[in-house]
């Protein structure tokens, strides 16, 4: 529900965590919701059991955010 997500919940007072999501959502939407979400409010959760903080991390990295 990833337009659902972009349409009503974005820039809302709301706390969103990448973790695992990530992965299912096509990375060119995922990365303007981030753009578009204020960044205090996304989390980056270390203690998932379905994959490594690692991997997740390295995931993140490959989206290039910071251009």
């Amino acid at each position: 529900m990833w337009d659902q997500v972009e349409e009503h919940l974005l820039g809302k007072d709301l706390y969103f965590d990448p973790s695992l999501s990530a992965r299912f959502c096509p990375p060119e939407q995922y990365v303007r919701m981030i753009r578009k979400h204020d960044s205090q409010r996304i989390l980056f959760a270390s203690d998932s059991s379905w994959s490594s903080a690692q991997k997740e991390f390295e995931f993140l990295q490959s989206l290039l955010l910071a251009q």
